[in-house]
């Protein structure tokens, strides 16, 4: 089966389980796809944002029933500290509802796990949670699905012999800029500079 028969086939369910896993990049590739006519607009929107949503309940609910046991075994891997989780605590109770908020609109200031973690840990009332998170969310797929379209536009226009080279170019550019942006934010966030 080649990626396009795979695309026509399981094209929604995928959109959905890739955006529980990783939902910028997902958000990117959707609008990617949408462009090129592959997926429609609607089922597909509803579909990124639910499964980004259904990620980051996941790691409220990490958060609410045990995110101690969590940081000690799993932590490194996802880059979460004791450091961070205190500083991030200590963020919630100043800034509670900016923070659910920007969180989503900014990858989480460089470390979504930590902060959605720490709204479950902080007993953040999961309406509230549930509000921002959406509300952020709707924001942060349309900006990254008309990225991902706008992408795809250019790569339509760019000739057949550098398509390859082209998708490897976005794909390595959009991970080193979510990489060095969450780096900064990161920096940012532990030197209190919000």
């Amino acid at each position: 089966m080649d990626v396009l028969t795979f695309i026509e086939t399981f094209r929604y369910p995928a959109i959905f389980v890739a955006a529980i896993a990783e939902g910028p990049l997902t958000m990117v590739g959707s609008g990617f796809l949408l462009r090129l006519h592959l997926i429609s607009i609607v089922p597909t929107f509803i579909l990124l944002l639910l499964g980004d949503f259904v990620g980051d309940l996941f790691w409220y609910f990490v958060g609410l029933h045990g995110l101690d046991l969590f940081v000690r075994r799993f932590g490194k891997w996802f880059r979460i500290n004791k450091e961070a989780i205190v500083h991030v605590k200590r963020l919630f109770r100043k800034h509670e509802d900016r923070i659910l908020l920007f969180s989503k609109l900014t990858t989480g200031f460089g470390f979504a796990v930590v902060v959605l973690s720490v709204a479950g840990m902080s007993r953040v009332p999961i309406k509230k949670y549930i509000f921002y998170n959406l509300l952020g969310g709707f924001f942060w797929t349309t900006i990254l699905l008309v990225a991902g379209y706008l992408f795809a536009h250019v790569y339509l226009l760019v000739g057949k012999a550098l398509h390859v080279l082209f998708l490897f170019v976005l794909v390595t550019a959009l991970v080193l800029g979510f990489y060095f942006f969450g780096r900064i934010m990161r920096k940012k966030v532990m030197n209190d500079e919000l």
